[in-house]
């Protein structure tokens, strides 16, 4: 696995002239283009991520060209100059396209084989449903499939971050029809402007309306 540039960094700036979210890496070598890109879609949507801390949402996606993101989100303890907490810091490595599954692939390895399990599960109870198949027509209208799971433990979050892995490296095949790269965001929310591939935790998605969903229980 290559990367041609080090990985950027999006924190929150609560001194200075410019308080706020902010690239407080370098952002030299890459593009404007890719820059606005990677602004635009690095983190997570949603508000009240005070009651998360502590968890972690994984994304990808695509570039202008054609270069794919993996960015890590972390909800921290810290707080705004408000007072409100859930602040976020995102780290972002960007791939050449032949380097994006062996990454994915390495991430997958990190967890243990519990998980792996309980992952392979689902995805063989809606291999025996047809459940992409049977939704394929939703999510092509939607342009989205939203995975909802009740949010206990951090711990018990991770089933869905190794289904989304899994599901990216191996695309079922209804899925492959909107292309080689499956962006996903293992924790969000709320659904809009999301990834194709999004979970919600399952009492964020109780407003869900003409958009497929999968429950992971």
């Amino acid at each position: 696995m290559t990367q041609h540039h080090p990985p950027l960094i999006i924190d929150y700036l609560t001194e200075g002239p410019q308080r706020g979210y902010s690239f407080t890496t370098p952002t030299h070598a890459y593009s404007d283009e890719t820059i606005k890109s990677i602004w635009r879609n690095a983190m997570p949507r949603g508000q009240g991520w005070a009651a998360y801390i502590g968890a972690k949402s994984l994304k990808s996606f695509v570039l202008p060209d054609k270069r794919i993101v993996i960015a890590q989100t972390e909800v921290t303890d810290r707080a705004d100059e408000s007072g409100r907490r859930g602040i976020r810091r995102t780290q972002i490595e960007v791939f050449a396209p032949a380097d994006y599954r062996p990454a994915l692939t390495h991430r997958l390895g990190q967890f243990n084989a519990g998980l792996q399990q309980d992952a392979d599960f689902h995805l063989a109870q809606w291999r025996k449903t047809a459940a992409f198949e049977r939704l394929g027509p939703q999510i092509k209208r939607a342009h989205q499939l939203i995975f909802t799971h009740a949010f206990s433990t951090l711990a018990d979050w991770q089933v869905i971050e190794v289904l989304l892995l899994k599901i990216a490296i191996h695309p079922p095949y209804a899925l492959r029809q909107f292309g080689n790269v499956l962006s996903f965001t293992t924790l969000a929310l709320a659904p809009h402007e999301e990834s194709l591939l999004t979970a919600l935790p399952a009492d964020r998605a109780a407003t869900l309306s003409k958009i497929p969903s999968l429950a992971v229980t």
